[in-house]
Parts: C-alpha cells; structure tokens; sequence
C-alpha cells in the first residue's frame, strides 16, 4: 500500500488556502460565516461534479478538513510517544528502587553480630524490607512485550496494569488501522476528484498541479481502473467513512 505524502498533503492544502468548502446543486463552492449564518459563494465556484453526492464529499474533503486530520494524526503520535517514554522511566524507577530493597536486605541478612537490644528491631526491619519487596515483586512480576512483536519492547507490572497496557495498545492499533483506512480512502478519492476536474477543467488543474504530481495521481487510482470500480460506490464508501467520523467525534 502506498504511504501517504502527509507533508505534501499538508502543503497542498495550505496551499489551497486552508479553507472551508460547501457545496450548491453540483458545484463546489468556498463558503463565509458570519455568527450563525453561512454564505456559499456560488459565484466563484471551484468545480462543478455533476453528482450531488460527489459534489458533497469534495466539498467535505476541503483544506480545512484535511488540515485537522493531519492535526490530529500529528497529535496521537505524539501521545502514544510520550505514554512510551513516561511508562519506560516508571518502570526503571520501580527496577532501581527493587534492586536496593534488595541489597539492604541482603546487608541486613549477612550480618553475623547484633546487641540484644538491637536483634529484635533488625528482624523487624527485615521483615519489612522483605514486605516492601514483595510488593514491588508483585508489581513487576508479569511481562507483556508491546509494538511490533520483535521483543525490542516488554512492559512490566502487575495484572491490572498489564491488562490496562494492553487495552492501551488495542486502541492505539485500532486508531492505526483506522487512520491507515481513512488516508487510503481520501487518496483514492481525491485522485478521482481530480481525474474527474481534469477531465471539465484541463487548465485550471494543470496549473494547481505539476505533471510527476498528476502521474502520482493516476498510478494512484490505476489498481480502481483495473478492478472497474464504480466512481460512486467509491465516493460513497469515503462519505460513509466521513458521516462515521463525525458521528464519533459528536460522540
């Protein structure tokens, strides 16, 4: 599968001026709020579809909304990043602090001599040492490796936090999956967006548009031409994709 170009993306759409898109009959259209209202320019309008429900998933497919998705790719990352990196120095900590309950312990343990007086609140001590260390021994006592199967990352601790760790990683594969669909999804229909502008609007493409950026285009969308896949089940498979988003984000 091949891997979307987020920078590029991002350029393009900044380069098409980070705006919002409505839509009027089957043109595509910026659109302008004020309070409440919202105004569609119809009179510069940017394409014309022809399909009400193409023109409604370009114009959803704006600037603006391809922005805030790589927005918020950007910033999952940096969460599952900094969850990685706090979880790995907690553990450590809790390592250190193991290992010299233990050395204590054993200091403790070797000594051959005591006072009569003392005797009793060394055996106290170590019982506590070796309370404390149980304890900690329980929090470190189950190991799950995490990532890509490799081994190169174990977490550890006790039951409930494995199973929290693990719960952690099912959601974050799961927004992986996800997000690797909805980027699928958007490029494959943005090519046919374009193939289809290209097709009304030659000019008016080829000057938003570089050639190696329009064969990128079309290699994109080949493997649709070969399967005779049908532009509408296309466009509605991303709208589908885009009412479910919504519908989670007001969730």
């Amino acid at each position: 599968m091949t891997e979307v170009n987020k920078e590029e993306l991002r350029r393009l759409a900044e380069a098409a001026g980070a705006k919002q898109w409505g839509s009027f009959g089957s043109y595509v259209c910026p659109i302008r709020r004020k309070g409440e209202t919202t105004y569609v320019q119809i009179w510069n309008a940017l394409a014309n579809c022809h399909q009400p429900e193409v023109t409604k998933y370009v114009a959803a497919a704006n600037p603006a909304a391809i922005l805030s998705l790589l927005d918020e790719n950007e910033a999952l990352q940096g969460l599952y990043l900094m969850h990685q990196q706090s979880e790995t120095r907690e553990m450590r900590d809790l390592r250190a602090e193991r290992d010299q309950l233990r050395q204590r312990i054993a200091q403790l343990e070797s000594e051959a001599i005591y006072t009569a007086a003392g005797v009793s609140s060394d055996r106290e001590e170590i019982k506590r040492l070796r309370a404390e260390n149980e304890r900690l021994h329980a929090m470190t006592s189950v190991t799950m490796g995490v990532g890509d199967g490799s081994g190169r990352l174990l977490v550890h601790g006790d039951y409930d936090s494995i199973k929290a760790a693990q719960a952690i990683v099912f959601e974050r594969d799961q927004f992986r999956a996800e997000n690797e669909r909805l980027r699928t999804c958007l490029r494959e229909t943005t090519a046919v967006a374009i193939c289809g502008l290209y097709d009304t609007h030659p000019e008016d493409v080829l000057k938003a548009f570089t050639i190696p950026v329009l064969n990128e285009v079309v290699e994109s969308s080949a493997h649709l031409v070969a399967a005779d896949a049908q532009v509408e089940d296309l466009y509605r498979r991303a709208w589908d994709a885009s009412a479910a988003k919504e519908g989670n984000a007001n969730d």
